[in-house]
């Protein structure tokens, strides 16, 4: 059954204990504290029963859902690179780097904009 696993845990050591878990149970990490992942019915258990050891003294939300095979075909997927994130040009001897943009013209009083 796929599942969907999200937490909101404080703690450093409880929070990468539960990530480890998820990856051990062959779940896919999605975002910083989601995951997702084939599991039967009696693997779901047997990691709440981990993350529930984990979280019992620090505190934390844990949330597994099952999602349903035509739910999951239905879901809509956004993944665009931000402006870090995107890969950098590279520069070649033929095209030497034009170096940082000129500076913008200084605005004088009498424009109209």
């Amino acid at each position: 059954m796929r599942v969907l696993l999200i937490y909101d845990i404080a703690n450093d050591k409880a929070r990468g204990k539960v990530a480890e878990a998820c990856a051990d149970f062959g779940l896919d990490r999605e975002q910083f504290s989601a995951f997702t992942g084939e599991l039967s019915r009696t693997h779901q258990e047997s990691l709440m029963r981990r993350v529930r050891g984990w979280i019992a003294e620090v505190g934390g939300h844990v949330l597994l859902l099952p999602v349903a095979a035509d739910d999951w075909d239905k879901r809509i997927a956004l993944e665009i690179a931000g402006k870090d994130d995107r890969p950098k040009e590279k520069t070649t001897a033929a095209e030497p780097d034009p170096g940082p943009p000129p500076p913008p013209l200084a605005r004088r009083p009498e424009d109209p904009f």
